[in-house]
């Protein structure tokens, strides 16, 4: 392929650069000894990529909502200039990214860069979040885009779960977005359900997923369950990582990390963990990924089905994940407050209540979607608040910080989760429709990293595995055929799958390897990364993934452009695999050397093209 050196030249070693530097794993900030969040590498990283992409006019920012009061109100503050709102062409590929993780179609590109409304934004955004859009079809790239990051947060996985478990989780979840059940609703159902078997009830799998199997791999060890279930619930609802203190009292271990977990003991995740003790996880024999979910260990069936009843925390009882137990007194108690269950509650239910009724629940979920959808979080990472560092009224000593870099937003976005009763598409679209979430990621002038924490510009970042795969196959019009293991169900956008075990079947295998190069979470020991290497610039030039897709095969987006009648003309042809590839028009100078390739060899000019757009950064990159 010969054009595709012209074309991608001048980005290519700043393309291996931004593989090589995407998301490194740091310590939460706040100490001189430990890194700071990743807010700086993004900002440097963004500098970097927004420098290569191309100009367009930009737009002065106007507030738009309380998001922006917050934001630019502490930029004008303390005098720190910001990005100017992005331009049509860069704000419609991102929302399309960030809403559905698809690209569009060429059509749409055109119908938007040509719509004079100004409300336009504000009418694309509802379209695509509000369900009446797709009330009478299957079809809802919206629901399928969160279903996927849903499912990621909790971990549902068919090796954990079985394959029937996994689906039924993954339906129920698609099921809550699809219908707008409040969050804190659909996290109650999951925290109490009980289940003869994970294979017929959906919200039982978010516990069952934190099963622990004992030393002999045949039974679920009690004790480690109900801690991994403590820790997992207060990763992902409280956005608090108990994984250290579980293990050893913070005290001599944590004074650089996490200045609240440093004071806290290993006994209190116990006591968290014991409002799950009279709960019962059992394998019915003979299958190893059926679960029965009870409490206080009785089943349908004693008689005819035994269940062994561990009920209680037993400080005394081995453990298979970390070390020695110590005897202590053990009773159910909340982390953060710590209140009880009262007299007579079922301690999940107690579990359940208190959590929801916390305002850190609410500031946790708001800061996971924050992330999502503007690159970090306002407490970055997300899973690691130090709750000694919250509040700027009563700051921590020094050298320590306060770590939201927006407190007050925070607790604003939280009140008002709340407020609107728990609506996760509410608080998506608040954010999007932001003048802060608008803004370029191109910066005039020196980029400093200190503005990084004010996010003074757009972050950018690598498409996921899932969003790079689904948008090449969108771009050439050639999509696999995804079998949904354990039932009839096939997909061709690798974000409806339910879990990376479908990515295992007959001919897939490419993609398998493509997604897993590309950082995808396998939801059992792997996570999610975003983190860039060289292997993965070789498969974009040279995998099959691309390669056989932007052949001009029947079927294929080319082939189709190839074939019209009356012909379309290369200049033509030229605008249309940018507005489907990048969702732009080309510059002057691309379109000049992409006519030109076509015009001397037609259709392996054509593949050439397509194969150097996919090439691009401002295709591997949501910006």
């Amino acid at each position: 392929m010969t054009v595709g050196r012209t074309l991608i030249l001048g980005s290519m070693p700043l393309l291996l650069a931004a593989f090589a530097s995407e998301e490194r794993k740091a310590k939460p900030a706040g100490h001189p000894e430990t890194p700071v969040s990743q807010r700086e590498e993004k900002g440097a990283l963004t500098d970097a990529v927004s420098r290569q992409l191309p100009t367009s006019r930009l737009i002065p920012v106007k507030r738009r909502n309380y998001i922006d009061d917050y934001i630019f109100g502490s930029m004008e503050r303390d005098r720190i200039p910001h990005a100017p709102l992005a331009s049509d062409q860069e704000f419609l590929r991102r929302i399309y990214l960030d809403l559905t993780g698809r690209i569009l179609d060429s059509a749409d590109v055109r119908k938007f860069l040509a719509d004079e409304n100004s409300k336009k934004r504000d009418k694309l955004i509802d379209s695509l979040i509000e369900p009446e859009r797709y009330a009478f079809q299957e079809e809802d790239p919206f629901v399928d885009r969160w279903t996927y990051w849903l499912n990621d947060l909790f971990g549902n996985s068919g090796g954990e779960l079985g394959t029937p478990g996994r689906n039924i989780f993954y339906d129920y979840i698609r099921a809550s977005l699809r219908l707008n059940i409040p969050y804190n609703e659909m996290v109650e159902e999951m925290l109490t359900a009980s289940a003869l078997t994970n294979w017929y009830s959906g919200p039982s799998n978010f516990l069952i997923r934190f099963h622990v199997d004992d030393a002999t791999g045949n039974q679920i060890h009690h004790e480690d369950t109900c801690d991994e279930i403590a820790i997992g619930t207060g990763r992902i609802l409280l956005g608090v990582s108990l994984e250290c203190v579980s293990c050893h009292d913070g005290a001599n271990h944590l004074e650089k990390i996490n200045l609240w977990l440093s004071q806290r003991k290993r006994v209190e995740v116990w006591r968290q963990a014991a409002f799950f003790s009279n709960l019962t996880i059992y394998r019915p024999p003979p299958r190893r990924q059926e679960f029965t979910l009870v409490e206080n260990g009785r089943g349908y069936d004693a008689e005819a089905m035994p269940i062994p009843a561990r009920t209680g925390y037993d400080t005394t009882a081995d453990s298979v994940v970390r070390m020695k137990r110590q005897k202590a007194d053990v009773f159910p108690s909340f982390i953060l407050t710590g209140e009880q269950p009262a007299k007579g509650e079922p301690m999940r239910r107690a579990f359940a209540r208190i959590l929801l009724s916390h305002p850190q629940f609410a500031r946790a979920t708001v800061n996971w979607i924050w992330a999502e959808l503007m690159g970090v979080g306002i407490v970055d990472p997300p899973y690691a608040f130090d709750f000694a560092r919250q509040d700027p009224k009563q700051p921590p000593p020094a050298p320590w910080t306060v770590q939201p870099s927006h407190p007050e937003l925070l607790d604003r976005l939280a009140q008002d989760f709340r407020d609107h009763k728990f609506d996760l598409r509410y608080i998506i679209k608040l954010i999007v429709k932001s003048s802060a979430y608008q803004l370029s990621s191109r910066f005039d002038g020196e980029w400093k990293p200190e503005y990084a924490r004010y996010f003074a510009r757009h972050f950018v970042r690598r498409l996921s595995a899932e969003e790079l795969v689904d948008a090449i196959s969108q771009a050439t019009g050639l999509f696999p055929e995804i079998p949904i293991g354990g039932s009839n169900v096939k997909v061709r956008y690798v974000m409806q799958t339910r879990s990376p075990e479908d990515l295992g079947g007959k001919g897939l295998s490419e993609i398998q390897r493509f997604l897993g190069s590309f950082g995808q979470n396998n939801r059992s020991r792997g996570v999610k990364s975003l983190e860039g290497n060289i292997v993965q610039a070789s498969l974009l030039l040279n995998s099959k993934v691309v390669k056989d897709r932007v052949k001009a095969v029947p079927g294929s987006r080319l082939d189709k452009l190839l074939r019209q009648e009356p012909p379309v003309s290369n200049e033509d042809l030229v605008d249309e695999l940018f507005l489907s590839t990048l969702s732009r028009y080309p510059l002057p100078g691309e379109k000049r050397v992409a006519v030109d390739q076509i015009q001397k060899y037609r259709t392996q000019g054509a593949e050439d093209v397509a194969w150097a757009l996919i090439n691009k950064l401002d295709f591997i990159f949501n910006y």
